[in-house]
């Protein structure tokens, strides 16, 4: 009897480790795994907005321009602009490939009077796509101020947020 049993074991252990077969007629396919592990991205705010020292006209609204594309300041006219301006610049550190960068491209600036309003723009509008070589890209954004007429005088100051994500 004892010996009946191991056999028995021995054809069920058989089985079970015996790979299955396709039937008559079927197939067999095999696929591949694989994964690429990209870089955490960075990003660190590198140059600050700055508008400068800007004249209102006394008898309308106007607007300042911190044009991204050519880096100039644009005063609409019966506006004065003076002292150094500058754009906002943010380094995006990723792997190669594509990014998406996220803004609320309306904010505001506080101040001593009435908030004033600006909207930020850059390259490919929000949200951007930006392409990272190098391991990095730098996304310049400027903005139009809009100045109402008898803006309060004084020192208004705000802030905005980006977001960049794998694409």
């Amino acid at each position: 009897m004892r010996h009946h049993h191991f056999g028995l074991w021995a054809l069920l252990a058989a089985l079970v480790s015996a790979p299955a077969h396709a039937q008559s007629g079927g197939a067999v396919a095999v696929g591949r795994v694989t994964v690429t592990i990209l870089k955490p991205i960075t990003v660190e705010a590198k140059t600050e907005m700055d508008f400068g020292s800007v004249t209102p006209s006394s008898s309308q609204s106007g607007s300042v321009t911190l044009d991204f594309a050519d880096g100039h300041r644009h005063c609409s006219a019966g506006m004065t602009c003076l002292g150094p301006h500058s754009l906002a610049d943010f380094v995006i550190r990723a792997s190669n490939g594509v990014v998406l960068v996220s803004y609320h491209n309306l904010q505001n600036l506080t101040g001593p009077g009435a908030p004033m309003q600006i909207e930020l723009d850059t390259e490919g509008g929000a949200p951007a796509t930006v392409s990272i070589t190098d391991q990095q890209a730098v996304v310049r954004f400027g903005a139009t101020l809009t100045v109402p007429q008898g803006q309060v005088p004084g020192v208004y100051s705000g802030s905005f947020a980006i977001e960049v994500a794998y694409q």
